[in-house]
């Protein structure tokens, strides 16, 4: 898409990344700093008129709705993944040792995951290439 990237993993504190190392899922209440982080941070990327993806789990509607604030400017995109494709991902990121989180919280992630009803979703488990997947999310934002 030809815009800046950025993960919202690099946004946890580092109480966040111990608890998760420690194979603990975050409660709400341990994500709402890290999701008031996010929001300044996008706030602060429309102040320079930077256009950015943001990749975040943002599970919840509230946890979205934190993020958006409001903003229609904020669009959301849901990349829909298969548990099992999902696991596979998640080991095969443990074994490159490239994550703090370890595979055995995935449950809680998928246990947790309320799926949104305004986003744009693209199918994770038809292994489409991925300038397919890009072209398919411009061409919803109108781009």
């Amino acid at each position: 898409m030809g815009w800046q990237f950025a993960d919202a993993d690099d946004f946890h504190s580092a109480q966040a990344i111990a608890k998760m190392h420690a194979h603990f899922p975050l409660s709400d209440a341990d994500r709402l700093p890290w999701l008031a982080r996010l929001h300044q941070a996008i706030r602060t990327w429309q102040g320079q008129k930077r256009d950015v993806v943001l990749a975040c789990s943002a599970l919840k509607e509230r946890y979205r709705q934190v993020l958006k604030a409001g903003d229609p400017a904020v669009q959301f995109v849901f990349l829909q993944i298969s548990f099992a494709l999902a696991s596979q991902r998640v080991a095969k990121r443990a074994a490159a040792g490239g994550h703090f989180m370890p595979p055995d919280l995935l449950q809680s992630q998928f246990d947790d995951l309320e799926v949104p009803t305004e986003a744009i979703v693209v199918d994770m488990d038809k292994h489409e290439p991925l300038d397919v997947q890009i072209e398919q999310v411009r061409r919803q934002l109108g781009l």
